[in-house]
């Protein structure tokens, strides 16, 4: 058995650091590109309108994206104000949802080291943590992609019985 670099304990706190620099992006404005200003525009209708439906921007229809994305960023602007904090948040969110079912995966694949330096790798992609901080379809694609797959296998590996129990606390 090979010794391993890195510590569990040494890994943890690595992870606790990437949260954290992913983390201050939800102080930061939102980025200057054109996607993102008309994301918010498009969720800050939503809001002011109360219009859950129809995707709207300058008067027309919006059918770029699904309505997923807006819609949470509605409910963020709902609870936390028209703000940056509030459009980011949600895909912060989803991206340590990606990187906590991206560890749950390889430790069921593997074992938990491998399973926290996936989560670690995941976390510090740069472009995964552009995603988080200027709200890419990516940090909610892999925030809904990583625990399909996790539970995918799960019920394929216990012979289509589907897999009932989950205890978030037991890493």
């Amino acid at each position: 058995m090979s010794k391993s670099l890195l510590s569990s304990n040494q890994l943890q706190i690595l992870i606790l650091i990437a949260v954290v620099v992913n983390a201050m992006g939800l102080f930061s404005p939102i980025l200057g590109s054109n996607d993102s200003n008309y994301y918010s525009v498009i969720a800050k209708h939503i809001v002011m309108s109360n219009d859950w439906l129809n995707l709207t921007f300058a008067d027309k229809d919006w059918l770029d994206k699904p309505h997923l994305p807006f819609w949470l960023t509605a409910v963020s602007y709902k609870v936390f104000g028209v703000s940056a904090f509030a459009y980011i948040l949600p895909g912060f969110l989803f991206n340590l949802l990606g990187a906590y079912y991206t560890f749950l995966l390889a430790k069921y694949l593997y074992n938990k080291e491998v399973g926290l330096l996936a989560s670690l790798f995941y976390l510090t992609a740069i472009h995964i943590l552009l995603s988080s901080i200027d709200v890419r379809a990516e940090a909610f694609l892999l925030g809904e992609i990583m625990p399909a797959c996790y539970y995918w296998l799960r019920y394929n590996d216990n012979d289509g019985i589907s897999y009932k129990y989950i205890n978030l606390m037991k890493i």
